[in-house]
């Protein structure tokens, strides 16, 4: 086999296994439905937590209030595309979904 070959079976090999999440706060009116307050970015609205693939493509989407912090909001979405990705071994995140907390929640 050439080197371009397995070069090229291995970029597809990593992204078909690799995902991003992060999470956006929105502003939101009283009758725009889930609605709080977001401390950290100082809107009050909802929530959004959002993960795809490397091309971009959205793979997953939970939205809830935005008094949820990332760390409290990610289990429940990577657990709801589980079923789906089952090859999927890594995900990129920032420093909102770190911490011990995050490792407890993920491991249940």
């Amino acid at each position: 086999m050439s080197p371009n070959f397995l070069g090229r079976n291995f970029s597809i090999m990593v992204l078909s296994v690799t995902r991003l999440i992060d999470s956006h706060s929105v502003k939101t009116t009283e009758s725009g439905g889930i609605r709080d307050y977001d401390a950290g970015k100082k809107t009050k609205g909802h929530k959004r937590h959002i993960i795809v693939d490397m091309l971009g493509l959205m793979v997953g989407l939970m939205v809830h209030s935005a008094e949820i912090q990332d760390c409290d909001g990610a289990p429940g979405l990577l657990k709801s595309i589980r079923h789906r990705w089952l090859w999927l071994l890594h995900v990129f995140a920032d420093g909102g979904y770190a911490g011990d907390k995050s490792k407890r929640r993920l491991k249940s």
